[in-house]
């Protein structure tokens, strides 16, 4: 397990404890267009199974001119199987 130290301004004990997924994290989504080939947007559903209890992550993305970018990331651990 990796540690790292966060900053002073923190309440907790200033470590936080980082585990490595249990194996690959599924995702499941879609892009679509608006018209054709113009203005693309995607949303991403993947769920990451850690040894005590998994956690779903949501991801919204978009191409407005010339870039793609993240326009929502959710993260959400589920409690201790």
């Amino acid at each position: 397990m990796k540690k790292l130290k966060m900053n002073s301004r923190s309440k907790s004990s200033g470590q936080i404890i980082v585990v490595p997924p249990a194996g690959a994290i599924d995702v499941k989504g879609d892009i679509e267009f608006n018209s054709q080939f113009f203005e693309p947007h995607g949303n991403f559903q993947g769920r990451i199974n850690y040894p005590a209890r998994y956690a779903d992550i949501n991801l919204l993305i978009s191409h407005p001119v010339g870039r793609w970018q993240i326009d929502e990331v959710t993260f959400l651990p589920q409690r201790e199987r």
